[in-house]
């Protein structure tokens, strides 16, 4: 029963942290775009490097749209990073979990900035992968690996670092707390 209470309390805070950053991200970040601008412009630049290093002419600039900026590969449009691209809300949805999931403060000051660089890090590899992809697949696989195989790949990525959290450094055993001990059982 007691087990119940701490997965309903974790939905709970994790719903009321999703909604808290829906409107933060509505109505601060997203409102005239600069922030949003400016993080996909980061997210463009340092692909753009990291595919410079594997020695691909790789170009950034901004996409016709004015939004979004756009990474080339030998002058040619490969990938365009707008507001999805940047990995902001799975950063936030991973925090918020850390946050509501029980288990000491402490872990979690140093736990959540280290999987908020593990999610920064993958969010670059796809990004770069997307590029390289492009430039040797066909569109309808390109689309294809982009809308499953990459984003499948984020997702399980994501939800192995909460899993480990959840199961080795949050210090909470789910299974313990909704087992009855044996002063429970009216012994």
């Amino acid at each position: 029963m007691k087990g119940n209470k701490v997965v309903v309390a974790f939905l709970l805070k994790a719903g009321a942290l999703y909604v808290l950053w829906h409107l933060v991200y509505q109505r601060y970040l997203e409102v005239d775009g600069t922030f949003i601008k400016s993080v996909a412009a980061h997210v463009a630049a340092v692909s753009t490097s990291m595919l410079s290093l594997l020695g691909y002419n790789a170009t950034q600039y901004l996409h016709e749209d004015g939004f979004a900026t756009e990474i080339g590969i030998n002058q040619v449009p490969v990938v365009w990073i707008d507001s999805g691209c940047t990995g902001l809300t799975l950063m936030a949805l991973f925090a918020g979990f850390i946050l509501a999931y029980p288990g000491p403060w402490q872990r979690k000051a140093w736990y959540i900035p280290v999987g908020l660089f593990a999610i920064y890090l993958i969010n670059f590899f796809r990004v770069i992968i997307l590029a390289i992809a492009r430039v040797s697949m066909s569109d309808k696989s390109f689309d294809f690996n982009h809308k499953y195989t990459y984003t499948l790949f984020t997702y399980a990525a994501i939800f192995g670092l909460w899993m480990l959290w959840a199961n080795r450094l949050s210090g909470i055993s789910l299974s313990s707390v909704s087992t009855p001990s044996n002063g429970d059982q009216g012994e």
